[in-house]
């Protein structure tokens, strides 16, 4: 139902006389209901060593479920003023309406090795990578992984982003709305975001997520959110496939629009993923822009 309802949105906002500019973005919204089924960097807070994206894992063999559930020591710039470090990857050209990208890491993984993927993104994106809040080994957590503490942990993670991302939109007025994207506990933070904040973004995609709450989402509180992207690797071994199918169930019966997308793969950023993420942030932005054009004319109108 929710998918019906979004459409229903769109064909709403397009006003008459501009069905010839806005019949591919239609077209292309219909196709994904039918799938479902190197530039500058600004550092904003603490600097973190480099390191891959193939050290990072959900599971930790070298943590106890006791140790891993003590508290987690937070960052010392997210204690200081309740928002978090983040990493610009800057756009080229480099000006102040340039489309703005979220990035949120895995656990145990920082913004300086996840900004790696920002290269793999189109250059007219600024793309800012953001770190989780707590110490977790060489890198940061949203949460606490298996443990009691985790949806608080979460909840407390989601109010820290949103203050940051409320930053960052002060810093660059004249952009559009953010799109934002995780992978891994990242991919949890992104489900998480869009269930207590749905109008802050353009669009959302959760990479090997999965979802984490024990607050279930009421019916069709959700049909107003943006497009919700959800893929993830049929190998996957660290996060199974079916948790992520799972959080396409539960974020579409609450009235989500959800492209479920399953690849070749196991936990992992692949290139088509790349691919196919980059075409869900491109059109979210083109929906955005139908929606504030219809606002603006409602407005004018009154």
């Amino acid at each position: 139902m929710g998918y019906f309802k979004y459409l229903k949105r769109v064909i709403k906002s397009i006003a008459p006389g501009q069905w010839r500019e806005d019949a591919r973005l239609l077209l292309s919204s219909i196709l994904l209901i039918t799938f479902l089924g190197s530039g500058a960097h600004q550092q904003h807070g603490e600097a973190q060593p480099k390191k891959s994206l193939g050290q990072v894992a959900e599971l930790s063999a070298s943590r106890s479920d006791k140790s891993r559930c003590e508290p987690l020591q937070r960052s010392s710039h997210y204690a200081r003023t309740g928002r978090l470090p983040y990493l610009e990857r800057e756009s080229t050209p480099n000006v102040p309406t340039s489309p703005i990208v979220i990035a949120l890491h895995g656990l145990g993984h920082h913004k300086e090795g996840f900004s790696k993927i920002a290269h793999r993104l189109p250059a007219s994106w600024r793309v800012i990578s953001i770190d989780a809040p707590l110490h977790y080994g060489r890198g940061w957590a949203w949460y606490r992984f298996r443990c009691i503490q985790a949806a608080a942990d979460l909840s407390q993670s989601v109010e820290a982003l949103y203050k940051t991302v409320a930053e960052i939109k002060r810093r660059y007025p004249r952009a559009p709305k953010p799109a934002l994207f995780g992978f891994s506990q990242g991919g949890v933070m992104t489900l998480s975001a869009i269930a207590k904040h749905p109008s802050e973004w353009s669009s959302a995609a959760s990479l090997s997520g999965y979802w984490l709450s024990n607050d279930p989402l009421k019916a069709s509180s959700l049909s107003a959110s943006p497009e919700l992207l959800i893929a993830h690797g049929e190998l996957d071994r660290v996060v199974p496939v079916s948790r992520g199918l799972d959080a396409a169930k539960v974020m579409g019966e609450a009235g989500a629009l959800v492209a479920w997308f399953v690849f070749q793969g196991g936990h992992q950023v692949s290139p088509e993923v790349i691919e196919v993420l980059t075409q869900h942030i491109e059109r979210g932005w083109s929906v955005s822009s139908i929606l504030d054009r219809r606002s603006v004319n409602r407005s004018d109108s009154q």
